[in-house]
């Protein structure tokens, strides 16, 4: 028998020295950096996002080059051929499911961690940015956000003379002190809401303090306006003053017209989002004449950004400030902010009005945050999700004038005013000469009837209007007080 003879391949085998293999995986990960690299995502797409539930969610970013990539995301496989330079997808997103998931870039970058939920931006001055470790309810805040589904993304404050800071980070709150620095009122806002809804809960901060609203509106809506020019000579003037001074420094000064919604909310993208949180007017209570005209065009605004005309706003309106006394003043900037909020969320629905002139404490910055998120919440889950959990406060519908006297009639939670005995401190007509007189209150079914025996024939009526009504309110029972209104388009002025 033939010796068994060893079978050798039929070419020759290459036995490539150690550095030589070291180099061939070397250029593997050079060529996977350099494929990654090329494509960016936009800076608020990360790692434990939360997405819009049942919308379309907006991923975006920036290619280098034009070589084609895909995008995937829960058996969705969407294929981007960039010509150079920004893109953008859209993806489905289910209503029912709530994660976690994956975002898949270019076939290895991932987004991990995503739920699906709901996602709210809380925006506008101080009193929404003031943090959890400053409110004097802030422990309690943290602690009853543990134990959720809620994420939060605080937009980085931009500092004056300063280049674009990083983007801010999305984080799953797990413990008290990762929500130290965010907003106090967006937090609380979103636990109650959590409580309600059961679904996770995205919450975006974008707020900076000491800002007017103008500067919130894009340059697109508000050049358009009339008030355009005389807004830029008043930002101007104040500017000189600050640099004169040496206060324009830190994030003072970051309030130029439009000049936040391109630092704090262009950047989010088109990111699908519930609603929107607004506390905001402090800042233009000497302008408040304006203000009417200023919000409305900042909701229109925000939904032609969002390219959704029905997103809803929730307004929180000004609490109290300064002595707490009954009387009236005619010209109370503070009062005239709140109005304007009122008939602003009256004439750009979706939008829901949050009364809270019982909530302050007379400091410009109420220490108690709590309770300002927990009627926001309810205001939102009535407005966004048609399930409110107590009798929405009294809104006036119509103001009607006849003889002696100025009726005026509510629409819902018309069935619950109630009156006090100092009614005729905080309810007040007026004739043709502008001049106020407290009045004699009959409470109706739809409303108030008031008469003055001073005014013979009454052709304006206020409720509520100083800078801090305590005594004489409105309410329901024990619940949310009416709002305070005035039927008059007078400039904001004292007795004439």
């Amino acid at each position: 028998m033939a010796p068994l003879m060893p079978r050798f391949p039929e070419r020759p085998v290459s036995f490539r020295p150690a550095w030589a293999r070291w180099l061939v995986l070397i250029a593997a990960l050079l060529a996977t950096a350099v494929a990654s690299a090329r494509v960016e995502l936009a800076p608020h797409i990360q790692d434990q996002m939360v997405v819009q539930r049942g919308a379309q969610w907006e991923v975006s970013g920036i290619a280098q080059g034009g070589d084609p990539f895909t995008v995937e995301f829960r058996g969705q496989r969407v294929a981007v051929r960039p010509a150079g330079g920004a893109w953008s997808v859209r993806l489905d997103v289910p209503s029912s499911f709530t994660g976690p998931a994956e975002l898949m870039v270019d076939g290895g970058r991932l987004v991990r961690k995503v739920l699906v939920g709901d996602v709210w931006l809380c925006s506008g001055q101080s009193n929404m940015g003031l943090s959890v470790s400053s409110a004097a309810d802030g422990g309690q805040i943290a602690e009853l956000s543990q134990r959720k589904a809620l994420h939060v993304y605080q937009v980085p404050k931009p500092i004056a003379g300063q280049p674009k800071t990083s983007a801010g980070r999305w984080i799953a709150v797990t413990a008290p002190d990762q929500v130290g620095r965010f907003s106090a009122v967006c937090l609380a806002f979103g636990l109650t809401l959590h409580d309600r809804t059961r679904v996770p809960v995205g919450l975006i901060d974008s707020s900076l303090g000491g800002t007017w609203i103008e500067s919130w509106i894009s340059s697109q809506s508000f050049d358009k306006l009339a008030l355009a020019e005389s807004a830029r000579g008043r930002y101007a003037k104040i500017t000189k003053q600050r640099e004169a001074t040496g206060r324009r420094k830190g994030t003072s000064g970051i309030d130029e017209p439009s000049q936040l919604f391109e630092l704090m909310v262009r950047p989010l993208g088109r990111q699908a989002i519930k609603g929107v949180l607004w506390y905001q007017g402090e800042g233009n209570r000497r302008n408040a004449d304006e203000y009417l005209e200023l919000l409305s065009v900042l909701m229109k605004d925000w939904r032609a950004h969002w390219r959704n005309p029905s997103l809803p706003f929730v307004v929180m309106q000004l609490p109290g400030f300064g002595k707490s006394v009954g009387g009236f003043d005619p010209g109370s900037g503070w009062a005239g902010v709140r109005d304007a909020q009122r008939r602003a969320v009256a004439s750009s629905p979706p939008a829901g009005l949050v009364v809270t002139i019982d909530l302050g404490d007379g400091t410009i910055h109420p220490s108690a945050k709590l309770p300002f998120g927990a009627r926001a919440a309810e205001v939102a889950h009535d407005l966004a999700y048609g399930e409110g959990g107590r009798p929405p406060p009294p809104l006036p519908s119509a103001f009607t004038f006849g003889g002696n006297s100025a009726r005026v009639e509510f629409g819902k939670g018309s069935a619950c005013v109630e009156g006090t005995r100092q009614l005729s401190e905080t309810v007040l007509v007026a004739g043709d000469d502008r001049r106020w007189h407290g009045a004699d209150v009959e409470i109706v079914r739809s409303g108030l009837v008031a008469r003055s025996a001073r005014v013979a024939r009454p052709v304006a009526v206020r409720y509520a209007w100083s800078d801090y009504p305590r005594v004489g309110l409105l309410a329901c029972g024990a619940g949310t007080p009416v709002t305070p209104f005035r039927s008059d388009n007078w400039p904001q002025r004292g007795n004439e």
